[in-house]
Protein backbone atom coordinates (compact mmCIF):
# COMPACT_ATOMS: atom_id res chain seq x y z
CA UNK A 1 0.00 0.00 0.00
CA UNK A 2 1.43 3.41 -0.87
CA UNK A 3 -0.18 6.76 0.63
CA UNK A 4 0.00 10.27 -1.30
CA UNK A 5 0.01 13.64 -0.40
CA UNK A 6 -2.12 15.86 -1.93
CA UNK A 7 -0.61 18.96 -2.95
CA UNK A 8 -1.33 22.94 -3.10
CA UNK A 9 -3.40 22.68 -6.55
CA UNK A 10 -4.63 19.39 -6.02
CA UNK A 11 -2.16 17.25 -7.69
CA UNK A 12 -0.88 13.89 -6.04
CA UNK A 13 2.65 12.11 -7.24
CA UNK A 14 2.50 8.29 -7.84
CA UNK A 15 5.18 6.88 -5.80
CA UNK A 16 8.10 5.92 -8.06
CA UNK A 17 7.72 2.44 -7.32
CA UNK A 18 4.49 2.45 -9.08
CA UNK A 19 5.69 4.32 -11.82
CA UNK A 20 8.21 2.33 -12.44
CA UNK A 21 5.89 -1.16 -12.57
CA UNK A 22 3.52 0.30 -14.98
CA UNK A 23 6.79 1.73 -16.80
CA UNK A 24 4.39 5.25 -16.06
CA UNK A 25 6.03 8.79 -17.41
CA UNK A 26 4.64 12.10 -18.23
CA UNK A 27 2.05 12.73 -20.50
CA UNK A 28 0.61 9.23 -19.53
CA UNK A 29 -3.48 9.13 -18.95
CA UNK A 30 -5.35 7.49 -16.10
CA UNK A 31 -8.97 7.55 -15.18
CA UNK A 32 -10.05 8.17 -11.92
CA UNK A 33 -13.78 6.28 -10.69
CA UNK A 34 -14.93 7.12 -7.31
CA UNK A 35 -16.36 3.96 -6.05
CA UNK A 36 -18.08 5.36 -3.18
CA UNK A 37 -16.60 5.26 0.68
CA UNK A 38 -13.46 6.70 0.06
CA UNK A 39 -12.62 4.26 -2.43
CA UNK A 40 -11.04 5.28 -5.84
CA UNK A 41 -9.50 3.45 -8.36
CA UNK A 42 -6.85 4.58 -11.11
CA UNK A 43 -7.42 3.00 -14.86
CA UNK A 44 -4.92 3.50 -17.31
CA UNK A 45 -5.85 4.79 -20.30
CA UNK A 46 -3.11 5.80 -22.85
CA UNK A 47 0.44 4.71 -22.27
CA UNK A 48 3.71 3.47 -23.95
CA UNK A 49 3.32 1.10 -26.14
CA UNK A 50 6.23 -1.01 -24.69
CA UNK A 51 3.48 -2.46 -22.24
CA UNK A 52 1.28 -5.20 -23.87
CA UNK A 53 -2.10 -4.51 -23.37
CA UNK A 54 -3.95 -7.10 -20.58
CA UNK A 55 -5.65 -9.96 -22.12
CA UNK A 56 -8.90 -10.47 -20.11
CA UNK A 57 -11.38 -13.49 -21.38
CA UNK A 58 -14.84 -12.25 -20.87
CA UNK A 59 -17.30 -15.68 -20.86
CA UNK A 60 -20.60 -13.45 -20.62
CA UNK A 61 -21.09 -9.09 -20.72
CA UNK A 62 -20.95 -7.79 -17.26
CA UNK A 63 -22.40 -4.58 -16.47
CA UNK A 64 -20.41 -1.49 -15.60
CA UNK A 65 -22.56 -1.54 -12.46
CA UNK A 66 -21.38 -4.76 -11.63
CA UNK A 67 -18.13 -3.78 -12.36
CA UNK A 68 -17.80 -0.86 -9.70
CA UNK A 69 -19.08 -2.97 -6.84
CA UNK A 70 -16.82 -6.35 -7.68
CA UNK A 71 -14.00 -3.75 -7.76
CA UNK A 72 -15.17 -1.87 -4.34
CA UNK A 73 -15.60 -4.73 -2.90
CA UNK A 74 -12.00 -6.18 -4.18
CA UNK A 75 -9.90 -2.83 -2.82
CA UNK A 76 -12.53 -3.03 0.44
CA UNK A 77 -10.71 -6.26 0.82
CA UNK A 78 -7.70 -5.59 0.10
CA UNK A 79 -7.51 -2.56 2.76
CA UNK A 80 -9.22 -4.81 5.45
CA UNK A 81 -6.27 -7.01 5.33
CA UNK A 82 -3.98 -4.71 4.99
CA UNK A 83 -5.25 -3.28 8.51
CA UNK A 84 -5.08 -6.55 9.82
CA UNK A 85 -8.75 -7.29 10.22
Amino acid sequence: MHEVRLGEKGQVTLPKKIRDHYRLSKGDQVRMIDLGNGIMELILLEHSSELPPPVVKVNKPVSVEKMKKASAKAAADRYQQSRGK
